[in-house]
């Protein structure tokens, strides 16, 4: 059974990824550590790695008995968790020994954006997890079916990516959405346009992937399920080909925070199509501290890319992830001229709106109406002006 997910504290809105040859620089977010106050994670300087008992067996800690973790997305390698991720599990950085119960040969290092060595074992990055507030602690255990407590072989407890599990229908305010066995929440991502996933790195840690085998349970058809080969040879279940996802900030079943996020991430209904998909977005002037910019009527920053050139998008896959296009239906606002608002075809045949020429997006590490992240990252995004013009 796959158990449901807690709050991830800091964990919020990231998508972040690559913005095609350009990679936005998120600012990373700090916040309280078990170790230390840094800006991403403990400097683990003298620290030793032992195996210590729980309720969950032998399990991997420091030498305080702070639980250490493994993140499936990892797969064995290098980190992918970053920025908000890493505020929620800060890695395991510096110099460690071997204690009690743990194979040295079995300890390693891998470096980090930031130049940073993070200790791994057994080739997996290990984490600790923000919520644990005391030694012995493993409130991060199984989260999202991707977060896991390693034993003295260096594998994750209780791991469930490959088990058999059960797609199932529950009642919510938006419906009878997809979830799984447990009930937490199931999202797809427009994006990916039916077909293999384009969310990785930044984007994967905010949305963990459904990997594994699946069936259908109640109300749900099992011609619909199906699988999508990832990069990192996992299998993700699709249903009606769109593949599906956890949103790290459900914390609880029942939870659906993620639905309609920058009109990418929907809820899932037992026809396998997005629930409450928009089919017309109204463009409008927003009054920030940049002036009168673009937004959606929400209050969403719209931004332009200028390698686009105003004409068609070249923010694709990666790139994509961070800076969804807006592709829904559009009118212009009061105080906007109309004419200004024209369509590019991307090369999944979706439609793009363009205003004065430019292609036009989203920005997933937009938390909230009103937020210009995205302004001025690689000196190649910018929020618009009404008459078409980034705003520098």
């Amino acid at each position: 059974m796959r158990r449901a997910s807690i709050v991830l504290l800091a964990l919020a809105l990231i998508a972040a990824a690559c913005a095609g040859d350009e990679e936005p620089v998120a600012e990373e977010t700090p916040t309280a550590t078990v170790q230390s106050t840094t800006s991403e994670a403990p400097q683990a300087s003298g620290v030793s790695v032992t195996v210590t008992s729980s309720g969950l067996g032998e399990i991997l800690a420091d030498g305080d008995g702070m639980t250490l973790y493994l993140f499936v997305p990892d797969a064995q390698g290098e980190s992918v968790c970053y920025d908000e991720c890493a505020a929620a599990w800060p890695p395991l950085v510096g110099e460690v020994s071997a204690g009690d119960g743990v194979d040295a040969a079995l300890l390693g290092t891998a470096e980090r954006t930031d130049g940073s060595r993070q200790v791994t074992y057994h080739g997996w990055p290990l984490y600790y997890f923000a919520a644990d507030a005391a030694p012995g602690d493993t409130s991060g255990q199984g989260l999202n079916d991707v977060w896991y407590v390693l034993g003295a072989a260096g594998d994750g407890i209780g791991v469930t990516q490959g088990a058999t599990a059960e797609l199932q229908m529950a009642s919510t305010d938006l419906g009878d959405i997809v979830t799984d066995e447990d009930g937490n929440t199931l999202y797809l991502f427009l994006p990916d346009a039916q077909g293999e996933s384009v969310c990785y790195d930044q984007c994967e840690a905010a949305w963990p992937p459904l990997t594994g085998e699946v069936a259908a349970g109640s109300g749900l058809e099992e011609a619909l399920i199906g699988t999508s080969e990832r990069t990192n040879g996992s299998v993700q279940v699709t249903y009606n080909g769109w593949p599906l996802y956890y949103f790290a900030n459900d914390a609880v079943p029942g939870d659906t925070n993620g639905q309609g996020l920058n009109d990418v991430w929907y809820v899932v209904d037992s026809a396998g199509a997005a629930v409450g998909l928009s089919v017309s977005v109204e463009i409008v002037l927003t009054d920030t501290d940049l002036g009168s910019i673009l937004t959606d009527a929400d209050g969403n920053t719209l931004y332009l890319f200028e390698p686009d050139a105003q004409g068609e998008s070249v923010c694709y896959d990666q790139c994509e992830a961070a800076w969804p296009p807006l592709v829904a239906a559009a009118t212009a606002g009061e105080s906007l001229d109309g004419s200004l608002l024209g369509t590019a075809e991307r090369t999944d045949g979706s439609v793009q709106v363009t205003y004065d020429g430019w292609p036009l997006y989203y920005f997933a590490n937009d938390a909230a109406p009103g937020d210009t992240n995205g302004q001025g990252i690689n000196d190649v995004w910018w929020v618009v002006d009404a008459d078409g013009n980034a705003v520098r």
